[in-house]
């Protein structure tokens, strides 16, 4: 049972907790934890939770006795969730939507705020202090933060530090690490898809096995310290019932006022990362009989900037000039408002037309006041990449352009049950296994290509790279930076005729990831007579095929050659492709790199590189506006102050 940081030092003084060598006392322990601090991770961490600026974290901790961990008092400190919170009630208030907002229980303020404070500490380091105030080894200082519940300090802080050990070791004895033991499968829970990986063991140094093992049997514990899942896992359709019993009406209404009952004919989808990702694989299935369906269809446009729809433009002049203020409804994305892709899409467009923004404060929802658009919440203890099940971000799209949201959001909730982290064989447990025993077991190894065969899952595997790419790659609480980089390129089958031969080249560093189905292809009745279902082959031996089949063996092929080369490779492949199994896959993703992520010592939920991004942009904007900006200066000027 994993324990909040704060409720340690209470375990301490109830049992009065010896150890073989000395006791240790609450005191001690909060010392010590406190010395531990990464100030760094804490502010970028608590900016993510409290939804405000480094700066603004900073002063925070300042005003609150935390300006120095290294003198901080231990009884100060083990109240740190509940002092934060005060004070940052005190500075923020409770009236905007926020973690802080009255809405959210406080149990789970409190529990995010641990999850920052966890997610930014030096295990290794709080394990050797408290061997060296025991008398005693790591081992039994391990032993000692797990009997307190803080089973993730141990396991990060006493094995990971073992397993780079093994893993930088010369000429080390390598040996078999079972990831499945004979007789064990993947448990195959996801409604008409099939995953499997290349090899059931992986050879890893001999000194790896044993700390490998014990980090992998605490992989529970250590994803049940984080407060990230259950926000995104948890009461899924109760956020539906509630969306549909207070958000929709006000949607619905909007709608029927603006385009009457047949709604709206195409929807711009505006928004970008977290709050477009997701979305697209769905949009992709929905308008594929669009122009068979004009009278009563809605076409969903995803528009990440302006830019991009700028090239939608390019790409449909015939829908673009259908498209008017009396047939065409915006909806716009942005939790801060301050999302500028999205800011400058809504000021490059017409005013006339119709929106629905959902943005708590910022530009954006100072604009839909301005313009007089509706203007939506976003809840805020779930947010990000993260926040696509519990916020309207996909769900309202969806439910306008007429999905069947509700088996949609089943399917979620399906999959949330499903897939459980305490099983080692469930998917997202075993692949999270699978991938960080891989790269341990070849130190080397720091990139994985996806690979898919139809745009729609292509779509998909996008919401894995984000994930990724945000989720995994950063500093761990062991102070090291973790490099495993993902990409899908051009996607199958043009990545067999331009990348792949890179990626082959460089097998031992390499990893595969394909996401495949079986299905053959639907034609849309508007190409029906452009290309036919059925092949009429030169080579006999490709009679009987079906068009769509001929991508699954192009694509096929590459994942076969990954295994041929001993490229530690997992494949996904689903019967068809269903608005239903779409829920199943980016939960199974949420999932596998939130373990993957706990593994490594990382936050999967933070992401402070957006935020400089975000900042430098707006600065950059306002150059532009003024005619001042001058990018190879500013590039320059950068990297001599690098330098």
């Amino acid at each position: 049972m994993v324990v909040a940081i704060s409720n340690v030092g209470v375990k301490l003084r109830a049992q009065g907790v010896s150890v073989p060598h000395q006791k240790i006392s609450s005191q001690k322990f909060y010392m010590t934890v406190a010395r531990a601090v990464n100030v760094k991770l804490l502010v970028d961490n608590l900016a993510e939770a409290l939804t405000c600026k480094p700066k603004e974290v900073e002063d925070l901790l300042a005003s609150s006795g935390y300006d120095n961990f290294n003198r901080v008092d231990p009884n100060h400190f083990e109240r740190f969730a509940e002092n934060i919170l005060a004070a940052a009630i005190r500075k923020f208030g409770t009236g905007t939507k926020t973690l802080l907002g009255e809405a959210v229980p406080r149990e789970r303020q409190l529990q995010r705020l641990d999850s920052a404070l966890r997610n930014s500490l030096d295990a290794e380091k709080i394990v050797k202090s408290l061997a060296r105030q025991m008398g005693g080894t790591k081992r039994e200082a391990a032993d000692l933060l797990r009997e307190l519940g803080a089973v993730d300090i141990a396991v990060i802080g006493a094995y990971v530090p073992e397993i780079r050990a093994a893993a930088k070791a010369k000429r080390p004895e390598m040996v078999p690490f079972q990831i499945l033991a004979p007789g064990e499968e993947i448990r195959q829970v996801i409604p008409g898809v099939k995953i499997g990986i290349s090899q059931t063991e992986v050879p890893v140094p001999s000194a790896m096995v044993e700390p490998l093992t014990e980090l992998f049997k605490a992989l529970p514990e250590l994803v049940a310290a984080d407060s990230l899942p259950s926000l995104y896992r948890e009461g899924i359709m109760d956020y539906y019932n509630k969306f549909m019993a207070e958000v929709n009406p006000k949607i619905s209404r909007y709608i029927l006022e603006h385009f009457g009952t047949r709604g709206p004919k195409y929807i711009v989808n505006s928004g970008i990362g977290g709050n477009e990702q997701h979305n697209h694989p769905f949009a992709k299935m929905h308008n594929k009989d669009f122009y068979y369906n004009q009278e009563a269809g809605t076409y969903w446009i995803m528009a990440d900037s302006p830019a991009a729809f700028v090239a939608f433009i390019e790409e449909h002049p015939e829908m673009a000039r259908d498209m008017n203020t009396e047939n065409t409804l915006y909806m716009e994305f942005s939790r801060s408002g301050k999302t500028e892709e999205t800011v400058k899409l809504h000021e490059f467009t017409p005013m006339e037309f119709k929106r629905i923004v959902f943005a708590n404060s910022g530009p954006l929802r100072d604009l839909a006041e301005r313009d007089g658009n509706l203007r939506l919440d976003l809840p805020d203890d779930v947010s990000g990449r993260y926040g696509f099940i519990k916020t309207p971000v996909l769900l309202a799209p969806a439910y306008v352009a007429g999905l069947d949201v509700h088996a949609i959001w089943q399917a979620f909730e399906d999959a949330a049950k499903a897939y459980d982290f305490s099983d080692p064989l469930s998917p997202p447990s075993l692949l999270a296994r699978f991938t960080y025993a891989s790269q341990r077991s070849r130190p080397n190894t720091n990139h994985m290509y996806l690979g898919s065969n139809t745009p729609v899952l292509s779509t998909t595997l996008d919401s894995l790279l984000q994930f990724v790419m945000e989720g995994i790659n950063k500093p761990t609480n062991l102070g090291w930076v973790n490099n495993f980089s993902v990409s899908r390129y051009l996607g199958q089958p043009r990545d067999a005729h331009l990348t792949l031969e890179g990626i082959l080249a460089n097998a031992e560093k390499m990893m595969g990831l394909f996401l495949f189905t079986k299905e053959s292809a639907t034609i849309p009745k508007a190409g029906a007579h452009l290309i036919n279902e059925n092949i009429d082959p030169i080579d006999e031996a490709h009679r009987g095929m079906k068009l769509g089949q001929e991508t699954n063996a192009l694509g096929g092929a590459n994942a076969e050659r990954f295994c041929d080369l001993g490229m530690l490779s997992i494949l996904i492949e689903a019967e068809k492709i269903t608005p239903e199994l779409i829920p199943w896959i980016d939960m199974l993703f949420a999932d596998y790199v939130v373990a993957t992520a706990k593994l490594y010592g990382i936050d999967p939920g933070s992401n402070p590189e957006v935020k400089y991004v975000r900042d430098t942009s707006a600065l950059g904007l306002v150059r532009v506006a003024k005619g001042a900006y001058n990018l190879m200066s500013s590039f320059f000027t950068k990297k001599e102050k690098a330098a």
